[in-house]
C-alpha cells in the first residue's frame, strides 16, 4: 500500500459514482480509515486480483486506487475503485463524523456494499437517516434503499418543527446547514433534507429546494 496525500490521489471531475452509504458515527476519521483500509486491502474479490493499492487522503476523502494487470495488459494500470468521504461533525462536543461510501469501479459494487454493515457493527450510529444503497451489479441504475433504525436526529426534528410553524423552507434548510457546519451544500445534502422532511410529514409532497 502506498499511503500518500492529495497532490497524488484525486477523484477526476465527472467521475461516475455509486453512493453506497451515508451516515454519521460517534468515532474519528482515523478509525473509519483504518477499518476501510483493511477491508479494501484484505477482501478477496473472487478472482479480481490486485498487485497493490494506493490509498491516501485528499481533503476529507479517503481515496482508493487498485493496481492490477490483466493478461491483455502490457503494463500495470491504476484503477480508481472508490472513496470514503469523512467529514467532522463540529456540532458534537465529543466528536463524530459524517461519512459517504462511494464506489466508482462497477465490478467491485457488490463488495463495497458489505462495508456499511461492518461500520454499523463497529461504531455507534448517531444519524437515524443512515441509508444503505444496494445497486444491481448487472444494471447499476437499479437501486434499492434500506434505513437502519437509530436515534433520531435533533436538527432534522427542529427543522421539521420550524417548517410546520410556517418558516420558509429555504431559510430552514440554511439554518440546518449552519447547524451541521455544511458551508457549501450539494445535491446529496438537499436530497437527504427533502427525504428527512418527507418522512416526518408522512405525505408525498417534498419541500422545494431547487430555487
Amino acid at each position: 500500500m502506498v499511503d500518500t496525500e492529495s497532490n497524488l490521489l484525486t477523484v477526476p471531475p465527472n467521475t461516475e459514482e455509486f453512493e453506497i452509504f451515508e451516515g454519521r458515527f460517534q468515532t474519528t476519521r482515523e478509525e473509519i480509515a483504518t477499518v476501510c483500509d483493511s477491508f479494501i486491502q484484505l477482501r478477496d474479490y473472487d478472482g479480481i486480483a490486485f498487485q497493490d493499492f494506493q490509498i491516501g487522503w485528499a481533503g476529507d476523502q479517503r481515496i482508493y486506487y487498485g493496481i492490477r494487470k490483466d493478461d491483455s495488459d502490457l503494463i500495470s494500470k491504476s484503477i480508481l475503485l472508490g472513496y470514503v468521504d469523512v467529514s467532522p461533525l463540529k456540532r458534537l462536543s465529543n466528536g463524530g463524523v459524517r461519512i459517504r461510501v462511494m464506489c466508482v469501479w462497477a465490478p467491485l459494487l457488490k463488495y463495497w456494499e458489505e462495508l456499511p454493515a461492518i461500520l454499523i457493527d463497529l461504531f455507534p450510529v448517531i444519524e437515524s437517516e443512515a441509508r444503505v444503497n444496494t445497486w444491481n451489479s448487472d444494471n447499476p441504475m437499479i437501486l434499492a434503499s434500506k434505513k437502519p433504525g437509530r436515534q433520531t436526529d435533533p436538527n432534522y426534528d427542529e427543522a421539521h418543527r420550524r417548517i410546520e410553524k410556517g418558516e420558509d423552507v429555504l431559510s430552514v434548510f440554511k439554518w440546518y446547514c449552519d447547524q451541521e457546519d455544511i458551508s457549501e451544500p450539494d445535491k446529496f445534502d438537499r436530497k437527504r433534507f427533502k427525504e428527512a422532511m418527507k418522512r416526518r410529514e408522512g405525505k408525498n409532497n417534498q419541500p422545494n429546494l431547487d430555487n
